[in-house]
């Protein structure tokens, strides 16, 4: 009982403290903001939000109004002068005709604004060119458009107005063209790893059409008309600069027979497999008898290999090969099995016993009852 007296003692003092170090004083309106507070003095506007001013910070709203000042929401205020956002004045907005949708559109009579946060230390409302106050709305989280023009990420694009649609997240088509996202990826290398920044630029046209209603939809990357098949995705690699170099287009004579094995790969006509787009680059795949062994994108079988990904395991047995699962595991293992050998994403597994391997939910690793294993390793 002494300890618990002591531990709510302490926990007193604490409160105490935290609430004397506090910036903030009272909240300026708690039903519109969580995020808006005067000082203690009350002789300013604190910007916190959520009021979480020990982990995110506080800045103070600079040019606002005390008396007058009220907030919108939990990121936008204004006052008998200007608007806000945050904390960040924005002297270009017509006060009086402003508006913020709940849906996430700010404007006024004259533009229709996005944010430009690239200046961390002044971020302003930027107009969207083109865009037409009276009429814009937003289709999803990229696109929006108005009277007359799409805009992809706050940037118009030229299209054919009346006919152009949104087919898949990253195919875009009107009565002209088909037209894929114009992603610059730029790639940097370091230690030996590589990771990408992307930025959007818009969208590009790369290929025409005659009639735009023949494009079928297969999946989210495959598409096709009666003799193309379209791969609109990322590439096997992440080596890529543009969006460009994600689409790819195959024609046949005539497309008889699309077989999705899995997300990214398609057989066609029973001869030929597409795996991200491309021929599969193994020649002596048997196409007829070539399936997925699951959804996941990694297994491969025909009537005289096993593959993994784009490569052949040459240790593999045809006639016994099959996946490793466990109903304790919602995802795939990337285990693989034949009546030689344990594989883990193609590799085979040094020292693991196919008739034993499986997985222990108790441990959390995959086990022969000799060895456990870890991604394909054995755990020391």
């Amino acid at each position: 009982m002494r300890l618990l007296i002591i531990a709510l003692i302490l926990l007193a003092i604490i409160f105490m403290l935290f609430a004397c170090l506090s910036p903030l004083g009272k909240i300026v309106n708690k039903d519109k903001s969580k995020s808006y507070f005067y000082n203690k003095s009350k002789s300013k506007i604190i910007y916190s939000l959520d009021g979480n001013w020990f982990e995110i910070g506080h800045s103070v709203v600079k040019d606002a109004d005390v008396n007058s000042f009220e907030p919108i929401n939990d990121y936008l205020g204004k006052d008998k002068n200007y608007i806000f956002y945050q904390s960040y004045t924005q002297k270009m907005v017509d006060k009086e005709s402003f508006v913020a949708t709940t849906n996430g559109i700010i404007k006024d009579k004259q533009h229709v604004y996005s944010i430009d946060g690239s200046d961390y230390n002044n971020q302003r409302f930027v107009p969207i060119k083109d865009a037409d106050p009276n009429t814009y709305q937003k289709i999803d989280y990229t696109w929006a458009k108005d009277a007359a023009h799409y805009f992809y990420y706050n940037k118009p694009v030229k299209v054919d107005y009346p006919t152009f649609k949104i087919i898949l997240p990253g195919a875009f088509t009107d009565k002209n063209y088909l037209y894929v996202e114009d992603i610059v990826i730029t790639n940097t290398t370091y230690n030996g790893n590589t990771s990408s920044e992307i930025s959007q630029e818009g969208i590009a046209a790369v290929d025409s059409f005659i009639d735009q209603n023949q494009i079928k939809i297969i999946n989210q990357n495959y598409l096709n008309t009666a003799q193309t098949l379209y791969y609109v995705g990322y590439a096997n690699s992440n080596q890529f600069k543009n969006k460009k170099e994600m689409f790819t287009k195959n024609t046949f004579k005539i497309i008889s027979s699309i077989e999705l094995l899995n997300e990214k790969t398609v057989k066609i006509n029973r001869e030929h497999i597409i795996y991200y787009g491309n021929k599969y680059p193994i020649n002596t795949v048997d196409a007829k008898s070539f399936k997925a062994l699951d959804s996941a994108l990694f297994y491969f079988i025909d009537k005289n290999k096993v593959y993994y990904e784009n490569k052949i395991i040459e240790e593999a047995d045809v006639s016994s090969f099959s996946l490793i699962n466990d109903s304790n595991i919602k995802y795939a293992s990337g285990y693989a099995k034949d009546k030689n050998h344990v594989y883990f994403d193609g590799v085979l597994v040094k020292d693991a016993n196919p008739l034993t391997f499986h997985y222990d939910a108790k441990s959390f690793f995959w086990t022969d009852n000799k060895h456990d294993f870890l991604r394909g390793e054995i755990v020391k």
